[in-house]
């Protein structure tokens, strides 16, 4: 059986993005739940089924998420987000974008892993950084998301950011770069977290 569910429209979130997902009945539902609270579309059905879509229309699918890879071997343009246990590395070679995500994983991991796959042309992201917070400047599909403010020990999230928030950093805030998507800034920000100190 196939389903489709969509959200309406919401402030900075991609109404527009249609995820496929083939997976187990339980895993389909959990990622059906947390993907459509994120405001993406998306379809949940069976391998067969996907694969007749996507012959009858490729274009309309821009990510698909399955344990199941190789059975789409046929579209290698198509970014996949390969969800398993154990990834096979070699698997992720026969597509142009495929990110893998290790079972078990938490809402914010898968949410990571989509924006990475997401198209990386109409996105863009400013970000500036102090000892406390990061601020971020966006744009997604050429519209503004407005900024976002969190604190530094924390990760960016679509949610986050509200067109009427004014960019203010802070005196001491140091512009930290231009980045594609929110996972290129929330690695960044992973990346230039200082180590937690060792108490005795």
């Amino acid at each position: 059986m196939t389903s489709a569910v969509g959200l309406e429209h919401q402030r900075g979130v991609p109404t527009n993005t249609t995820i496929l997902v083939v997976e187990e009945q339980f895993v389909s539902e959990f990622l059906r739940t947390v993907l459509v609270h994120r405001g993406y579309q998306v379809i949940c059905t069976r391998s067969g089924n996907a694969r007749a879509l996507l012959r009858r229309d490729r274009a309309s699918v821009h990510i698909l998420v399955t344990n199941t890879p190789l059975d789409f071997a046929a579209f290698p343009d198509l970014p996949v987000l390969y969800v398993a246990a154990s990834p096979d590395p070699e698997v992720a070679c026969g597509f142009e974008r495929c990110v893998a995500l290790r079972k078990p994983f938490q809402a914010r991991q898968l949410y990571d892993c989509i924006e990475q796959l997401l198209p990386l042309t109409p996105m863009g992201f400013c970000l500036w950084l102090d000892e406390d917070s990061a601020w971020a400047q966006g744009t997604y599909e050429y519209r503004p998301m407005g900024a976002a403010v969190i604190a530094r020990s924390d990760l960016f999230r679509r949610q986050d950011f509200s067109a009427r928030r004014k960019l203010r950093p802070g005196p001491g805030a140091e512009f930290a770069g231009q980045f594609a998507s929110l996972g290129h800034i929330n690695a960044q920000l992973e990346k230039r977290r200082k180590p937690a100190r060792r108490t005795r």
